[in-house]
């Protein structure tokens, strides 16, 4: 069975005995962040539809309530908010260039906005991680040409997968027609719209809105997640608005997005607040702990051929059927990681026991200052190319655990090596100076340079472990970084662990 086989059996087991209610009017939706909107009569039947609904219980942010307590915003909240977003982008280009936004794609824009984050599973961007290394993702991700933009986003294929799947093309044409909704939505538009892929690049300007370089996910999600974890940033979206129009010159051979040259701070500010989220929030080490105790609870169920409510969680479609309350309630889970999920209600957090990033790696000695900073470069690149070897990270906790008498097993040691923000937006981003003179953002001003150099600073990874064996852990971890990587630290990766 093919992988679009296997999400169109899942959409048809979600849809079943499923329909459209007649709606007579168009419902208003309050939201703490963009007032008051409107949604039209299809569209409160898109929203009530199960795996929509199933948003509400999962975590835009994944475990960083437990962190930031006030940040229990969610996925469904999120969908609403970038399908404002993505209206307000609409009405800015139908203001500018009448007839390259007619309403038969504000429609479909808008369903898109719906429809982008219906491929999550449990925690969002946690499970991706394993979901994405299925073979079937890795696979379809690497050889469809389709999906070359979500590489890092499995979840935006498997929304594709939904929106195009067979029975939900024919499930929703239906129930259009039933219900007499006089509206015209192209689903295959749709669902290019959320991979960034349109099939003419003269309609590129169409993705951009929901999958660009200042898209209205990136929008909605900065302010979100500020508003909500209390860390205080702004995005002047308003401001966005009025610089935004199409690239009629087609710098990139397609007819993208393009920002007036006073709007372009306001596009660095939404790069540096991207930039400062991940290392306040989304790299914050107790955030990252509660993640590797997440991924316990699976490399338990793998190494023992467990299951979890009756899901093996060896297809993608299984992690569709599941939320983040399902994956923390004790009932139904084996004996064997009910210890691991109370340790996350519980709050009961792993700690650090070494601190790992460019400022850790110890100095080598006899060497020039030149020679000394190259030597740091490379055992950092070598660390964030580690990160993308969890085979080989596995090995390395299992020397740790055998180091201390196998006092702990792996699950109890988490080698945590968070994959570096990508900033490709610079050199995406097109600025309009003038009518006749058209350059991207990092030709403008090398904020790309300015961010590559903030996140490799800023980057650090952890070797976490129960607290009352961090320094034994601390010990076993420096030695085997040493014997099985050529990588010494100093003293401040033990002393930025706060040991003492």
């Amino acid at each position: 069975m093919t992988l679009a086989d296997s999400v169109n059996r899942w959409v048809e087991g979600q849809l079943e005995g499923v329909s459209f209610e007649s709606i007579r009017d168009k419902k208003v939706i309050r939201d703490a962040l963009l007032d008051t909107n409107r949604f039209f009569e299809h569209e409160i039947n898109v929203i009530d539809l199960p795996f929509v609904q199933r948003l509400r219980r999962i975590a835009q942010t994944g475990f960083t309530y437990l962190t930031y307590p006030s940040s229990t915003h969610n996925r469904f909240e999120h969908t609403l908010g970038v399908t404002v977003i993505a209206t307000k982008f609409a009405n800015a280009i139908k203001e500018k260039h009448p007839l390259m936004m007619d309403e038969k794609t504000m429609r479909e824009l808008r369903l898109a906005g719906l429809l982008h984050d219906i491929g999550h599973g449990p925690f969002s961007h946690i499970s991706e991680c394993m979901y994405g290394n299925l073979p079937d993702v890795a696979q379809e991700l690497k050889t469809n040409p389709k999906f070359s933009k979500s590489k890092s986003k499995p979840h935006e294929m498997l929304s594709y997968l939904i929106v195009t799947s067979k029975y939900f093309k024919d499930f929703f044409e239906d129930n259009l027609h039933s219900k007499k909704y006089n509206t015209l939505i192209d689903l295959n538009n749709v669902a290019n719209i959320i991979v960034g892929d349109m099939e003419n690049p003269l309609e590129a300007y169409i993705s951009d809105i929901i999958n660009g370089s200042f898209d209205a996910d990136k929008l909605d999600y900065i302010p979100r997640d500020c508003y909500f974890t209390g860390l205080k940033m702004e995005v002047d979206i308003d401001r966005i608005m009025y610089t935004v129009s199409i690239d009629k010159k087609k710098t990139f051979g397609r007819q993208s997005l393009i920002i007036d040259i006073g709007g372009e701070p306001f596009i660095e500010q939404v790069l540096f607040n991207k930039m400062m989220l991940y290392s306040s929030l989304y790299h914050h080490h107790k955030v990252r702990t509660l993640e590797c105790m997440f991924f316990s609870i699976f490399e338990a169920c793998r190494d023992h051929n467990l299951k979890i409510n009756g899901f093996s969680f060896d297809k993608v479609t299984d992690f569709l059927s599941v939320t983040d309350v399902e994956m923390l309630t004790l009932e139904g889970k084996p004996d064997e990681i009910k210890p691991y999920i109370e340790n996350i209600r519980n709050r009961t957090l792993l700690k650090r026991a070494l601190v790992i990033s460019k400022s850790t790696i110890k100095k080598p000695e006899g060497v020039s200052e030149v020679e000394a900073a190259e030597a740091i470069d490379m055992k950092y690149y070598d660390l964030i190319k580690l990160s993308e070897d969890p085979v080989r990270i596995r090995q390395l906790r299992e020397l740790i655990v055998q180091e201390i008498d196998g006092k702990l097993t792996p699950y109890d040691v988490w080698i945590d090596l968070p994959e570096a923000p990508s900033f490709r937006e610079p050199s995406h981003t097109v600025i309009k100076i003038t009518e006749d003179e058209i350059r991207t953002l990092d030709k403008i001003f090398p904020v790309n340079k300015w961010l590559t150099t903030y996140a490799e600073n800023k980057w650090k990874g952890h070797v976490f472990c129960p607290p009352q064996y961090r320094k034994e852990v601390n010990k076993a971890s420096l030695k085997i970084f040493k014997e099985e990587l050529g990588i010494d630290f100093n003293d401040f990766a033990t002393t930025f662990t706060k040991m003492e």
